[in-house]
């Protein structure tokens, strides 16, 4: 299981160890944004649901 979700039907990233929606988020500075765009950049998947 990976460390975040997507959810396609509603367009949001969630963080599945604590439920947090990582993005949309109120900036693309946020601390949680950043971590999960440098997983991602790192090479990783996230989970990805409709």
């Amino acid at each position: 299981m990976s460390p975040y979700t997507v959810s396609l039907s509603l367009g949001t990233v969630t963080r599945n160890e604590d439920g947090k929606i990582v993005a949309p988020c109120q900036s693309p500075e946020d601390p949680d944004f950043m971590a999960y765009i440098a997983w991602v950049e790192a090479g990783n998947q996230p989970d990805i649901v409709e």
